[in-house]
């Protein structure tokens, strides 16, 4: 059986590192875990940063501690490949 694919919004990713006990954060294990295949863009991962950074005291991370959660994301995007999905539908793996 195929890997549930999800697409993590980013208000679902920061819900994550203002609670560990909720929804988001069990989201966000999933997908850190490998236990579901993640759907991301560089769009995505640039809005991701930019808002990370914008509320970094709200979510008492350092600047330092969002570039590690981010490359960390980059890195399981380049070992696991992206699946990006087209406006049109047309599913498209990168390496």
């Amino acid at each position: 059986m195929s890997k549930a694919r999800a697409v993590m919004d980013t208000n679902v990713l920061e819900a994550a590192f203002r609670s560990r006990t909720g929804a988001s954060f069990e989201i966000y294990q999933r997908l850190r875990l490998d236990e579901w295949t993640a759907v991301l863009s560089n769009h995505l991962t640039y809005e991701y940063e930019e808002v990370l950074k914008r509320d970094a005291a709200a979510l008492s991370l350092s600047l330092g501690d969002i570039d590690q959660i981010l490359n960390a994301i980059c890195d399981l995007r380049s070992r696991r490949g992206v699946l990006i999905e087209s406006r049109l539908g047309a599913n498209f793996a990168r390496p």
